[in-house]
């Protein structure tokens, strides 16, 4: 992209986020698609195996009974993971999904029905640290299929709307050329719902999925989309809307199925 624009670094997310072989793409019909997104910080070697052996199946038999999209465990490939160095992202196709009421004791008992679910809270608790939780939004995106790493930017934005509208009408069609020419595998932008206030420096994620770590033709792919556009002029309207926070890499550990 631009040098000036900064981008590819968010994710949800949020976000896109990403799950295998899915159709998370914002249509105007389809129901809001939200992504909540768990900073974690391990304090055991163990615990991407906590995860993936214990919540892992627990995560799938929600999908299966149609209470969430999909479980993604990430953890930080490139990025400062001294607050977080695992993300795990779920997502909730509308509010009906976001504010369901099964009780994670209930889902628990029916996947580990021998299992006592106090010790594995505990065994949990001694693994990670759970530092935050975020709730974003989807306000764009493209489908994700398998992907190995997200590469995740967030962003302030003062205008949403006009900020929202510039990503759908000038950088949805730049993602979608991206990933026709397989550059991309997934593209999304996300806006953050909670928690808000001033103390919160981004509003915005904007999220990449790729299979390999390797320089993403934005400036050229946009020149090519909107040949009748300065290009120049393009970037520099972008860097106005919105200002780059931090960018982070994440390698995808563990996924479930897709609902």
């Amino acid at each position: 992209m631009l040098a000036t624009l900064a981008r590819g670094t968010w994710a949800l997310a949020l976000g896109a986020l990403v799950v295998p072989h899915t159709a998370i793409a914002q249509e105007a019909e389809s129901p809001t698609i939200y992504a909540i997104v768990d900073c974690m910080k391990s304090t055991s070697p163990n615990w991407e195996s906590v995860e993936t052996e214990i919540w892992q199946p627990v995560h799938e038999e929600m999908v299966q009974r149609g209470l969430k999209m999909n479980w993604t465990l990430y953890s930080v490939a490139y990025g400062d993971r001294s607050e977080c160095d695992y993300y795990t992202v779920n997502f909730f196709a509308g509010l009906e999904q976001l504010n369901g009421t099964t009780t994670m004791e209930e889902l628990f008992a029916a996947v580990h029905p021998d299992v006592s679910f106090d010790d594995v809270w505990d065994k949990t608790y001694a693994a990670r640290t759970a530092v935050r939780t975020e709730r974003w939004a989807m306000v764009a995106g493209l489908d994700f299929v398998d992907h190995e790493y997200l590469i995740v930017s967030l962003m302030q934005a003062d205008n949403g709307p006009e900020y929202e509208a510039m990503e759908r009408d000038m950088w949805h069609p730049v993602a979608q050329a991206l990933v026709d020419a397989g550059h991309l595998v997934g593209w999304g932008v996300w806006a953050l719902e909670s928690p808000g206030g001033t103390n919160m420096d981004y509003n915005y994620a904007a999220v990449n999925a790729v299979n390999t770590i390797a320089p993403i033709p934005w400036e050229a792919t946009l020149a090519a989309v909107h040949p009748d556009r300065d290009a120049e002029e393009l970037g520099s309207y972008t860097a106005d809307m919105r200002t780059m926070v931090r960018g982070e890499t994440w390698s995808r550990v563990a996924t479930t199925t897709m609902q």
